[in-house]
């Protein structure tokens, strides 16, 4: 039986933890564990809440002041806990215990092959029976499976597909590991909820859709197979890939060095650029879970290109976008371009360089009125412990401009300043000696003393920080 080991005042405290519900933790009387009169931990703080997918306990902050450490790290999203973790709430400090359980966090930390949808589902879905940070269930936020309005059962078959697992889902869509019968293959299934029985408009200009989408032949993106209406429910395939969130790195591995941290955005951006130039699609629900890192060079992104059919269709003309990276245009009905997603990667940036999101609310409308009008923070306001260089602070606050003029003009400029904000640490980094000795006998003076030749007769290393688009 898991629990939680604590100090208060003389007394040490055990607190049990099971399946069946959420421990909440909080400064607020309604909170399963209160500490009213501790003024460092907010009113409510986190909570713990079990994940059976992979029968495991996941902390989440709950927007709170002073943020939630885990093992001295401020999480920035939903994190699964291990034996021996410690959590830090405001000056308290909570020993978690799973018993039964060895796996260390390195172990569990190590296994980054867990599949992952290449449509879009959480690796970790939001706990079931907890305060929201933002209560209002949005399309970009993921859910766990009892509350969607459409589940499918395992062993079920849609259409050709025999439905395996259950990925993930928001409150528009679900995500399911399926095998295709007449192959034996798997793949990921996404089926929308919204019944569309009597939209043959919607059902036409869904499988339009995923045709066009279809075209983008480039290894950033999964292919797409088969589209489809099952029950008057939209669906389609896609194939499945083994990988780790972007979110997920982040939650465990933030903040980033800046190198690694631009590394990402350059690749994503070059990836963007062909999605856009070549057909002029746009993401619109760009953000850290439709990013799946294979490893520590190549990255997929997912979701991609049904934003906007699913806008039109399924939620009556809201944004399907997270709220958390939503760009300003896009909550103030203004023209949407390529450049909405330039703000949200602007966003992940700035999480990746700091470890925390730039903006943080209770509700949802005070969210979206940060994104309009509030100053985008800088990194340091928000992580005091990093120092990022004067190039990179100018990539970002471009980035994020409220004005989508202010912003880059195209892809490949924003690519271009990352790639050069990059070359420019790795150039400070590696301090070269301006003269370097040779090697044979030939060119050594007098006394044998090695001549000096110049740096520009040097044949330059290979950079790390590779140019061009990648392949």
């Amino acid at each position: 039986m898991p629990y939680l080991v604590f100090q208060e005042g003389p007394e040490q405290k055990i607190i049990s933890l099971g399946p069946d519900h959420s421990l909440t933790i909080g400064r607020g009387k309604d909170n399963e564990l209160s500490f009213h009169d501790n003024p460092r931990v907010s009113r409510h703080h986190c909570t713990i809440y079990y994940y059976p997918e992979q029968d495991a306990y996941v902390l989440k902050d709950m927007g709170s002041t002073n943020g939630t450490l885990l093992n001295g790290n401020r999480i920035s999203s939903d994190v699964i806990l291990s034996e021996n973790d410690i959590i830090t709430v405001g000056n308290l400090h909570f020993y978690f215990v799973f018993r039964g359980r060895s796996e260390s966090r390195s172990q569990r930390e190590g296994k980054i092959a867990e599949p992952i949808s290449p449509l879009g589902a959480a690796s970790i879905p939001k706990p079931e029976h907890t305060t929201q940070s933002i209560p209002k269930v949005e399309p970009g936020v993921f859910i766990t499976q009892d509350k969607m309005s459409l589940r499918l059962t395992m062993g079920q078959f849609i259409e050709d597909y025999q439905i395996m697992r259950f990925l993930g889902g928001t409150a528009i869509s679900s995500v399911y590991q399926a095998k295709q019968k007449s192959s034996g293959e798997l793949v990921a299934l996404k089926i929308y909820h919204k019944d569309l029985s009597g939209d043959n408009d919607a059902q036409t200009n869904f499988i339009e859709c995923l045709k066009h989408v279809s075209k983008l032949q480039h290894p950033a993106f999964v292919r797409n197979f088969e589209a489809g209406i099952w029950n008057g429910h939209c669906f389609y395939t896609a194939e499945y890939i083994e990988g780790v969130t972007l979110s997920r790195k982040i939650a465990y591995n933030a903040p980033f060095t800046e190198l690694r941290s631009l590394e990402i955005i350059r690749k994503i951006g070059l990836s963007l650029d062909y999605a856009y130039d070549h057909f002029a699609i746009v993401h619109r629900n760009l953000n850290p879970q439709s990013i799946v890192l294979k490893d520590d060079d190549n990255l997929m992104i997912v979701g991609y290109g049904m934003a906007e059919w699913a806008s039109q269709y399924v939620v009556d003309g809201l944004s399907v976008a997270s709220p958390w990276y939503i760009s300003p245009e896009q909550i103030g009905g203004r023209h949407i371009n390529w450049q909405s997603d330039l703000y949200a990667l602007g966003i992940m940036f700035f999480q990746m360089l700091t470890g925390v999101l730039p903006f943080h609310a209770a509700l949802e409308e005070e969210l979206l009125h940060m994104h309009i009008g509030s100053a985008f923070p800088q990194p340091s306001e928000r992580n005091p412990n990093i120092k990022v260089s004067p190039a990179s602070l100018e990539i970002l606050r471009r980035m994020t401009a409220k004005n989508q003029a202010d912003r880059y003009p195209t892809w490949m400029d924003f690519v271009s300043a990352s790639q050069a904000a990059g070359e420019k640490i790795i150039r400070a980094t590696q301090q070269i000696s301006p003269y370097l000795p040779e090697k044979n006998n030939e060119a050594s003076g007098e006394d044998g003393v090695p001549k000096a030749i110049p740096i520009s007769q040097v044949h330059k290393k290979k950079l790390l920080f590779k140019k061009g688009k990648d392949s």
